[in-house]
């Protein structure tokens, strides 16, 4: 799993994401994308990249859990598979 911020010194969330995703599906590693930006636009940008989720700073401790919790739960059902 991973936590990205979308502002950093020297790259942007939302090329990292791209770069991430050549090599592993969101199935392989969740990525969740924090914002400090208050535009939709940029939640959306975020999740087309390849992002499994995208939430705006601040964000509350359960709104991270549940979050984060939700990535891991999707993955680790896709890796399973199907029931048998």
């Amino acid at each position: 799993l991973i936590l990205l911020d979308n502002h950093m010194p020297e790259a942007s969330g939302l090329d990292l994401i791209r770069l991430i995703r050549q090599r592993w599906s969101q199935e392989e590693l969740p990525i969740v994308l924090i914002s400090g930006s208050s535009m939709q636009g940029e939640i959306d940008q975020a999740i087309a990249a390849g992002a499994n989720s995208a939430r705006r700073k601040p964000v509350e401790l359960d709104e991270l859990i549940s979050t984060v919790r939700g990535a891991l739960l999707s993955a680790d059902s896709t890796e399973e598979g199907p029931a048998s």
